[in-house]
């Protein structure tokens, strides 16, 4: 366990950081008599990189040897290249299943499409003639309304005589 100042000095940091650190739960510490922390290493360098001379001198962070070959080796390089194997396979499916899905909406748009816009049909000679009927029907009644409407614009043009004083004031 290290005190609040070799703490600090190990982790480069001053002790109100410590203090604050502690207070605030990014470091559990533990009271001592005396009334101060000790800190566990292990929490400090968790929160706090150590160091490296404190590295050297502790040995925590030594490097351990690679392990050497053993006798499952081969057995698990067998498991990963079949598992490798697997993988590829699996990924040749999705790609499959990809353009397969991608050809399916092709097709599906196209079909809305032909929904959406279908072929117009050409008028039958019924048809043709009811809409020449029609259409004589409006030009007739719009010749009435042009008619009635250059009579009514006369009438308003058309200056009247003015009548007399008591005619407008009492009979108007």
């Amino acid at each position: 366990m290290l005190s609040m100042g070799e703490a600090a000095k190990q982790a480069l940091v001053s002790k109100a950081t410590l203090s604050r650190a502690i207070k605030s739960g990014k470091i559990s510490a533990r009271r001592n008599d005396k009334g101060g922390f000790d800190i566990d290493p292990a929490e400090l360098f968790r929160v706090f990189h150590p160091r490296p001379e404190t590295v050297a001198e502790t040995g925590s962070m030594k490097q351990s040897a690679t392990p050497a070959e053993t006798d499952e080796t081969p057995v698990l390089k067998a498991r990963i290249e079949a598992l490798e194997g697997q993988i590829s396979l699996l990924r040749e499916n999705a790609a499959e299943l990809r353009e397969q899905r991608d050809s399916w909406q092709r097709q599906a748009e196209q079909a809305q499409r032909l929904l959406a816009s279908p072929t117009p049909k050409s008028p039958d000679l019924e048809t043709m003639k009811q809409f020449h009927e029609i259409v004589s029907a409006m030009r007739s009644a719009n010749e009435r309304q042009a008619e009635a409407l250059q009579t009514l614009t006369q009438k308003v043009l058309e200056p009247s005589p003015r009548a007399g004083f008591f005619r407008r004031w009492f009979f108007a």
